[in-house]
């Protein structure tokens, strides 16, 4: 089983930056660079969320919104 191991500020959370590349740029040349974002491991969540300042950023279309549930708020995303 695949291990992470890392310091983190608890008052945030292990945030990790993820690189991400849209779907015009699947064929991208190796080297080229990716669009990074600070990503939350959750490894208690049920599904993933990424923001609409990232779907703008890599030029994704949103298909719809869901409910995302947290221990302090929902928020239809």
């Amino acid at each position: 089983m695949p291990c992470l191991s890392s310091s983190f500020d608890p008052a945030v959370g292990p945030i990790i930056n993820i690189g991400v590349r849209g779907p015009d740029q699947s064929s991208a040349r190796p080297g080229e660079q990716l669009q990074t974002f600070p990503a939350l491991i959750d490894t208690g969540a049920s599904m993933t969320c990424i923001s609409n300042a990232v779907i703008q950023a890599i030029g994704l279309l949103p298909i719809g919104m869901r409910e995302m549930v947290s221990a302090t708020h929902q928020s239809p995303v």
